[in-house]
């Protein structure tokens, strides 16, 4: 390594290292230490957890169960256990308005100590690395309070991405001191301590598959050793990765996503990857969803954009590989960060594609890489100069990731956020709009309340804002609809609102738009949606559309012959129908 070597006794460093864990463990905690008083999110926390079947209530056969069939497309056995493990400490005797009887703060505090045990491995390694205690701390807190990693931190169903990183910079860390101590026997101890740790973590999500591509980055460039003993020992982990890696191929269905051209994804990949770049160096507007789904990502700038963005990623590579001989450690950061992040780069397709090819939440593992580059900047500039430098960025760094946990605190800050700061996302108005209407329900129950204790100019007052509430979610849902007019969720979240609203006619439309979208998508991501043809049938001849009432109720009648209730009403329809022909004809006539 061209850096600086440290000659600290061996008890100096050890008080070094204890300082610099010290420091770390303060400064994470004090950062995102506010994020143990937040509420869930709307964002997956439901299904994920709190009206997840396998935690109402949890059992440990239900969390056993995981490890036999996937969840949610996903084979996540021990992100399942986890948090299965949490829902038994979250357990609460009262259930809200919403059903919810688990703790928020359990999870999010897990979350916190996920997140402080990764930033002590992030110091492990690059302290075994580089020898140097000060740099390793400065390439720790990069780690810790960049604010890309806000959202996997305070997102409570984004502990899969650092259960997953943990478990990879464990298995990491154990390949190093492995690779480090040549002719060592008791070196395979490590080798199969760090094997069993990456296949958990990809138990836990299966992007953990990049670690073998990880390690071969810091051995080759870093370690230095030889390329044929680094391919003998990343390919024993390859083997244990590769039927994993297949079976996470074949669970998890991506027919929802639109399909884009084989020589158009290098131009999605590589979009992808300046993106992140730019929000490394100038992390603003972060928020839950980008919305940079591979057709917004090919249109910017005229179709101009992904042939710039490649030339950028392209002479960023030949640059890092040129200087491969002075910056090893630069190259190495370079293929650790993609790494960390090429299985969602969308050269193959996955399900969040439909909303976005970029999350925050997807380089949790590779912030390793920048933290890597910091790292080596200390060694090789160690001046006063710089590690001042190094301080004042991890300050602000900080103070960023402070505010941005603001966004966090719940539903309606996080998507109203993401609504301002990403005009393409069709999600956060949707979503915005569904914490708009919990909003107007809890009005609901205030006016319910003041009725009953007499106070009835309050209870009117609270209702005008309460359909106020209502209203604007029914605009947010028209807003999604128009960004994405595929996005099921936005007709019938849309139609619930209009029906609440009384525009029964508005609120037909969007029922009978919602159930076309949905008969268009592949069969394997189609929504069962047969109860609502029913009440598409009622709408339409409550309104004196007896053919559309018929239309719907046919399909109905098909999907459920055995239901004498909706024979009875598909005749009555179409008795109706008969008497209006009936009538035209009779006024033709005259």
């Amino acid at each position: 390594m061209d850096s600086q070597t440290t000659t600290a006794s061996p008890s100096k460093k050890r008080w070094q290292s204890g300082l610099a864990v010290a420091v770390l463990l303060l400064s994470t905690v004090i950062v995102y230490g506010r994020v143990c008083r937040h509420e869930f999110a709307g964002w997956d926390d439901p299904a994920t957890i709190h009206h997840n079947p396998l935690f109402d209530p949890p059992t440990r056969e239900k969390i056993a169960h995981t490890w036999v069939e996937p969840f949610k497309g996903l084979y996540t056995p021990v992100t399942q256990s986890y948090l299965g493990t949490l829902a038994f400490l979250a357990e609460t005797k009262d259930i809200d308005r919403e059903g919810i009887h688990l703790d928020a703060r359990v999870f999010h505090t897990g979350s916190l100590v996920l997140h402080v045990l990764s930033v002590l491995l992030v110091f492990a390694i690059l302290n075994l690395l580089s020898g140097h205690v000060g740099a390793a701390l400065g390439g720790g807190l990069l780690f810790a309070l960049h604010p890309l990693q806000v959202e996997s931190v305070a997102w409570a169903s984004g502990a899969k991405d650092m259960l997953c990183g943990l478990l990879s910079l464990c298995a990491v860390y154990q390949y190093l001191l492995f690779a480090r101590r040549e002719g060592d026997r008791r070196r395979w101890g490590h080798y199969a301590i760090g094997a069993v740790a990456m296949l958990l973590a990809m138990l836990s999500k299966p992007s953990a598959m990049v670690v073998p591509a990880v390690v071969v980055a810091l051995d080759l460039f870093v370690i230095g050793r030889p390329w044929r003993r680094v391919a003998v020992a990343a390919g024993g982990w390859c083997l244990v990765v590769a039927p994993l890696a297949i079976v996470a191929r074949l669970v998890q269905n991506a027919d929802i996503v639109p399909d884009v051209a084989v020589w158009r994804r290098p131009f999605v990949a590589a979009d992808a990857l300046t993106f992140y770049l730019w929000k490394l160096i100038w992390p603003v507007t972060l928020c839950l969803d980008y919305a940079r789904r591979p057709a917004v990502a090919l249109r910017i700038w005229g179709g101009v954009w992904p042939v710039v963005s490649v030339l950028i990623v392209a002479g960023l590579g030949y640059w890092a590989w040129r200087g491969r001989g002075r910056r090893p450690w630069v190259v190495a950061a370079m293929a650790v960060f993609v790494a960390g992040v090429a299985p969602m780069l969308g050269l193959t397709p996955f399900m969040y594609q439909y909303t976005s090819t970029v999350a925050d939440h997807y380089v949790y593992l590779s912030m390793l890489g920048p933290a890597m580059v910091g790292t080596w900047l200390l060694t090789r500039y160690g001046r006063p100069a710089v590690a001042w430098g190094v301080a004042i960025v991890a300050v602000l760094l900080g103070v960023r990731s402070n505010l941005q946990l603001a966004y966090w605190h719940d539903d309606h800050a996080a998507w109203a956020h993401a609504a301002a700061v990403s005009p393409d996302s069709f999600v956060a108005p949707s979503n915005l709009g569904t914490s708009l209407a919990r909003e107007a329900a809890i009005l609901n129950d205030r006016a319910d309340e003041a009725r009953e204790a007499g106070r009835a100019a309050e209870a009117d007052a609270l209702l005008v804002r309460r359909r106020a509430l209502i209203a604007r979610a029914a605009d947010l849902q028209d807003r999604a609809i128009a960004i994405n007019p595929d996005f099921v969720n936005a007709y019938r979240q849309g139609f619930n609102f209009r029906l609440r609203l009384g525009q029964e006619r508005r609120a037909a439309e969007l029922l009978e738009k919602l159930l076309a979208v949905n008969d268009a998508k592949p069969a394997s991501v189609r929504t069962d949606f047969t109860s609502y043809r029913e009440t598409a049938g009622i709408l339409w001849a409550k309104l004196g559309e007896y053919q559309k009432a018929a239309t719907q109720f046919e399909k109905y009648v098909s999907a459920v012959p055995a239901n004498a209730d909706a024979r009875q009403a598909l005749a009555e329809v179409r008795a109706k129908l008969a008497e209006a022909r009936t009538g035209d004809d009779e006024v033709l006539r005259r």
